[in-house]
C-alpha cells in the first residue's frame, strides 16, 4: 500500500482558516530516495499538501499560480507530529501557511491562486 498523505486531525476550522495535526508516517512514499541516509519530507510535497487540504477544508476554487515568501527552516522527518495552519485571504486570492512542531517552525509561505 502506497501512503501519500499523513493521518490527520482537524484542530480548528472555519471559512477562512484550518489548523490540522499531521502524523507523518515512517513509510510515506515521498521519503523513498529523499534521502537514503536520512529521510526528509520534500518541500514540493509540503506545498502539495497545503493545496490539497485547502481545497478539502476551505473550499478554494482557484488553482496554484505562484509562491511568495517561501521559507524552509527545519526538515520534517518520519514520525513527526506537525501542525499545518492554512489561512485564506479571499480578496487577494492567497493562502498563507506554516508547518510547526515541537522541533520548531519547519516551513511557511504564501501561495497565490489563479
Amino acid at each position: 500500500m502506497i501512503i501519500t498523505k499523513p493521518k490527520h486531525k482537524i484542530i480548528e476550522k472555519n471559512k477562512l482558516q484550518v489548523i490540522i495535526e499531521l502524523i507523518i508516517p515512517e513509510n510515506l512514499y515521498y521519503f523513498k530516495g529523499h534521502f537514503e541516509e536520512h529521510a526528509i519530507l520534500p518541500g514540493v510535497v509540503q506545498i502539495d499538501w497545503v493545496m490539497f487540504y485547502a481545497k478539502q477544508y476551505l473550499n478554494i476554487s482557484g488553482d496554484f499560480m505562484q509562491m511568495e515568501l517561501i521559507k524552509f527552516n527545519k526538515i520534517i522527518e518520519p514520525s513527526y507530529h506537525v501542525i499545518l495552519k492554512i489561512s485564506l485571504n479571499v480578496e487577494q486570492k492567497k493562502l498563507r501557511f506554516s508547518y510547526e512542531s515541537d522541533h520548531g517552525k519547519h516551513s511557511s509561505g504564501i501561495i497565490v491562486l489563479k
